[in-house]
Parts: structure tokens; C-alpha cells; sequence
């Protein structure tokens, strides 16, 4: 999946498995990563390469891990789809809080909308868990209005 960069705003850094990481300390910076974030999720082979360094650290990364390498990495559906836009719901230096709307391209065309929560640790901006304990809030919409439309 195709997600934005910037030379000013990020990934700085894209590993061999496509991990992709170094982003600014900056709205552009979370809104980048935010949305590369969701772009790696879909090769699930090279996650359990990236998982480790993308995640927030906190009680839920360790179980997070282990029930990844338990589980192992699942195959996407069998559907094409891209990112259409993004909406900032919080951002403070050290923590950002959005949605990524996506386009699900399948035999009836539809959106969705996955909350990204992003914490500033270690240099970078790493995917935090809510407080439910889940990586990913989806939620299907049905309008891109209120979202600031990827080019």
C-alpha cells in the first residue's frame, strides 16, 4: 500500500524488509508515519521484523509480541485498497491521536476509518496501544468530509 513521504518530514530511513521509520517530531511527521504505519500492516511477512522497534513501549507491547509470534503473521484479504485521507485528533509533542480513512476496493466499494494513537519514544513516533488495549480502532464510514484528503 502507498502511503505519503516527505524529505522534510519523514521516513528518513527505509529498511530492506520495508520498514520504514525516522519521522519528525512534527504534525506532518505523525500524519506520515501514521499513515506508513497503516501501509506496512499489509505485508505481514516482513511485520515481525518491524513490530518490535513500531510499537509504544508499555504493559500490552511484550503480550502484543508474543501473541504475534505465537499466532504468526496473517495473509490480507484479498481486496486492493488506499489511503484517502487523514484526520488529527490530538497532537502534542510528545503524543498524536488520528484517523486514516482508507478506500476498500472490493466488489461494493467502501471506507473505513482506523484510529492511530502515536506516542514520541525513542526518536520516533511508535503505534501505542489504547486504553482497551488495542493497536487499531476500525469503524466503517461512509463520507471523507472532515478529512484533509491524501494528494
Amino acid at each position: 500500500m502507498r502511503a505519503p513521504t516527505s524529505p522534510d518530514h519523514g521516513p528518513g530511513k527505509t529498511e530492506d524488509s520495508g520498514y520504514r521509520h525516522c519521522y519528525a517530531n512534527t504534525p506532518e511527521g505523525a500524519v506520515i508515519a501514521a499513515t506508513n504505519f497503516i501501509a506496512m500492516t499489509d505485508d505481514p511477512e516482513a511485520l515481525p521484523e518491524m513490530l518490535p522497534d513500531m510499537l509504544a513501549d508499555g504493559p500490552r507491547k511484550d503480550s502484543a509480541l508474543a501473541e504475534f509470534e505465537e499466532e504468526g503473521p496473517h495473509a490480507p484479504e484479498e481486496y486492493g485498497g488506499y489511503i484517502a485521507g487523514v484526520k488529527m485528533l490530538a497532537y502534542g509533542h510528545d503524543r498524536a491521536d488520528m484517523e486514516v480513512a482508507l478506500v476498500i476496493e472490493e466488489q461494493s466499494r467502501g471506507m473505513a476509518s482506523i484510529r492511530v494513537n502515536l506516542r514520541w519514544e525513542r526518536g520516533d513516533w511508535k503505534v501505542a496501544f489504547n486504553d482497551q488495549g488495542d493497536l487499531f480502532e476500525a469503524s466503517l464510514i461512509t463520507s471523507l468530509d472532515g478529512y484533509t484528503l491524501a494528494g
